[in-house]
């Protein structure tokens, strides 16, 4: 039975792998929009080509961490509750998306004032401004990017949200060892093969099938929540933890991350909650990777959009005039500025913003709280603290105890 500390330890270990998931995103758009700055380096190179996995990392711990705070108590959903959960979801994705819009539609109305245009022109059509405002827009009716790029996932992650009373319906009623492993491993499997029926070769779906590829990752994540709750995390061995980073880096290292590590991902997820002790459990959970974690959102939603503006300003392409050092030095500055302005928006947009919403929320639905019973080292008594974490994304909710974030 995990005591209390530990299983705060187990999600205090997740938050900070949520931050070297980001960091992966951000390398992935710094070579792909800011590439004179980077030396030719080509394992530097192939790490970061593959960053676009990232954003299946959160979306496999997106998936676990809702399973793990509401499976049980949406598991016989009502009007109230759902209400609930789908404003507080919301309240934790939507300050930012707006911010970043009107920072992208500010930047744009700025540039015309001046009479610059854009190399990567905004795409600020009323239409795709309608389906970003709704969240909507990465759901398949779009055919291009609209407005701030990176805002697609979150699109998806509404999707998932929206879906997800109907998961916990299903879901919620699954107690058997077996049937958790095949409610893990098989979404995972048929994502796979129906993107290969529609003749994708990637996983890195986004505007046309991305609600598919979240789809698959999300029920695997949740998948991951009742294998703990079913007992076989309990079971696995220290050890496990360092085979499945062993297995991530072997296929990093092959470059078949793609699409193999969203099982790797699952697996990652699964032993670092049942195997806190270990030393890797122990860095993510560290003060510092726990901090860094909390501002993954806001270092994803702001990223590219920096990368571009800067271009826009200054051409990467004059890097290539300058030596190594200066290039090295460029480099940092800019991805020092991007986790600035991260941080920046994560302490006076996300936190405040996030707090207001839920202050009007629980005026709204003040009735609509309710704890579900769980087995063993998963009943609410051992897990309290960890829903006033950083993977909960609402702050403490008493009212849903149970043991429960990631973009």
């Amino acid at each position: 039975m995990k005591t209390e500390p530990q299983v705060k330890r187990a999600t205090e270990s997740l938050t900070g792998a949520r931050a070297l998931a980001a960091g992966w995103v951000l390398l992935f758009h710094l070579v792909t929009f800011a590439d004179p700055l980077w030396g030719q380096n080509k394992v530097f190179r192939a790490f970061a080509a593959q960053g676009y996995m990232g954003v299946d990392f959160f979306f496999v711990l997106s998936g676990f961490i809702l399973a793990l705070q509401y499976l049980g108590p949406l598991r016989e959903p009502t009007r109230k509750p759902v209400a609930r959960f789908l404003l507080l979801r919301l309240a934790r994705i939507y300050p930012l998306h707006v911010l970043t819009m009107l920072g992208v539609a500010l930047v744009a109305l700025l540039g015309a004032l001046v009479g610059k245009s854009s190399a990567n022109p905004y795409q600020l059509s009323l239409v795709g401004g309608i389906a970003n405002l709704l969240l909507v827009h990465s759901w398949g009716w779009l055919t291009t990017y609209s407005w701030n790029e990176p805002s697609w996932s979150i699109s998806c992650e509404w999707f998932a949200y929206l879906c997800f009373p109907l998961i916990a319906l299903t879901y919620g009623r699954i107690r058997r060892p077996a049937a958790a492993w095949l409610a893990c491993i098989l979404p995972l499997a048929a994502l796979l093969v129906v993107l290969r029926l529609l003749g994708e070769s990637t996983i890195n779906q986004t505007l046309r099938f991305g609600i598919l590829r979240i789809s698959g990752e999300f029920l695997s994540g949740c998948g991951i929540f009742l294998l703990m709750r079913s007992g076989v995390a309990a079971r696995l061995p220290s050890w496990s933890v360092f085979v499945s980073i062993a297995l991530l880096g072997a296929a990093l290292a092959f470059q078949i991350t793609d699409p193999f590590a969203v099982f790797l991902f699952a697996l990652l997820i699964l032993t670092l909650v049942a195997n806190p002790r270990t030393w890797p459990a122990r860095f993510l959970a560290t003060p510092v990777m726990v901090g860094l974690g909390e501002g993954s959102y806001s270092l994803y939603m702001v990223n590219q959009r920096i990368i571009l503006w800067v271009n826009h300003v200054w051409p990467y392409g004059r890097a290539a005039a300058h030596s190594a050092l200066f290039r090295g030095a460029a480099a940092l500055g800019l991805a020092g500025s991007i986790v600035l302005v991260a941080w920046f928006t994560y302490r006076f947009v996300e936190q405040p913003g996030r707090r207001y919403a839920r202050s009007y929320i629980d005026r709204w639905f003040p009735n609509a709280r309710s704890q579900a019973s769980l087995p063993g080292e998963l009943r609410p008594s051992s897990v309290g603290p960890m829903l006033e974490g950083p993977l909960s994304g609402e702050g403490p909710l008493p009212e849903i105890e149970t043991l429960s974030t990631r973009g």
